[in-house]
């Protein structure tokens, strides 16, 4: 039996979105790059708005074209169990090793965003770019 395909969160498809730049582009002439950057600047930015704790930097917004995939991580960085303050942008090594053994301190881990959330979001704010 062949797994499901997993389905995007409601309101986001982002291969319309890709659709929709690449139509940008022939009708209006505009870069689906810089069309693009602007998508990316626009969810970044709603999701620091409703997660203020999360430093900007270390929100990351993937976009591949070729599959006409979206996906968002946050950036923690690995640090020891004393120097660890900030569960919004640092992981204890405890944590960092649950996911993989091979993480050190001072190592940077992708955490994946929900999809539903991130969903949420990219949907709404790419429709308003």
């Amino acid at each position: 039996m062949r797994g499901k395909k997993q389905k995007e969160p409601a309101g986001m498809n982002p291969g319309e979105i890709f659709a929709a730049l690449e139509l940008l582009e022939q009708e209006r002439g505009i870069p689906k790059e810089a069309m693009l950057e602007k998508v990316i600047k626009a969810i970044t930015t709603a999701y620091q708005r409703d997660h203020k704790d999360v430093e900007e930097e270390n929100i990351v917004v993937e976009a591949d074209e070729v599959h006409k995939e979206l996906r968002m991580f946050i950036r923690k960085t690995v640090v020891d169990e004393e120097d660890y303050v900030d569960p919004f942008n640092e992981m204890s090594l405890e944590e960092a090793k649950a996911i993989s053994a091979r993480y050190e301190i001072g190592d940077v881990v992708n955490i994946p965003v929900d999809k539903m959330e991130f969903g949420r979001i990219a949907a709404g704010n790419g429709k308003q770019v």
